[in-house]
């Protein structure tokens, strides 16, 4: 039989072992990019918008969705029609960047664009299960968009990029692991219905 005094030693050894590992855990770091992984706007998942469009109409990833509400934002339906047809998130994005709104267009846009990120990684999260398991599963990570070309929305050249991309993620992953978030339930589209230190990259819509 253990006395007082080994018991007390142990709950100690265990308190500072959990401690450790909890501190791992906030400390560890998930990366990704391109559409294979889940977690990239890139990945191929149809989206039904519930909200946000008015449209109804499917879009084939979330960067598809992202394009087609930043046309539409921009007065350019035209092009939005476009970007949502478009085969691939890749020539999405290039469609609409091809675009050029109005200056201030562009800075109304960007005042909201992370938002309107996490809302559409929301819809994504209710209505694409791989994706869905796949953010849930990185636990407490940091998430690190791991695109050097992208100061904005990626970890940037010199690793100092804002991160929007990893900073929507991990607000719509603490929004779908909440007990207390009801809206985050999963979502079963219609049948035949897609750094804080960091400085400011160039204006661009």
């Amino acid at each position: 039989q253990k006395s007082n005094n080994e018991l007390k030693s142990e709950s100690e050894i265990l308190k500072k072992d959990n401690a450790t590992l909890s501190q791992q855990n906030q400390e560890a770091v998930v990366y990704f990019q391109g559409f294979p992984d889940p977690l990239s706007a890139f990945y191929a998942c149809e989206l039904l918008p519930s909200h946000g469009t008015g449209t109804g109409l499917t879009s084939r990833s979330a960067e598809h969705l992202y394009h087609y509400r930043r046309m539409i934002a921009h007065d350019k339906a035209h092009i939005a029609d476009r970007v949502r047809q478009a085969n691939a998130a890749a020539k999405a994005k290039s469609i609409s960047e091809r675009a050029v709104p109005t200056r201030s267009s562009a800075q109304e846009w960007l005042d909201r664009a992370k938002d309107e990120m996490a809302e559409i990684n929301l819809i994504k999260a209710q209505q694409c299960p791989v994706f869905r398991n796949t953010l849930i599963q990185t636990g407490a990570a940091r998430l690190i968009h791991n695109m050097e070309s992208d100061e904005r929305w990626g970890f940037g050249r010199q690793g100092n990029g804002l991160n929007w991309m990893g900073l929507a993620l991990e607000k719509v992953r603490e929004q779908i692991t909440s007990p207390l978030n009801v809206s985050a339930a999963p979502f079963t589209p219609r049948e035949n219905a897609a750094s804080p230190n960091a400085t400011n990259p160039p204006l661009h819509g």
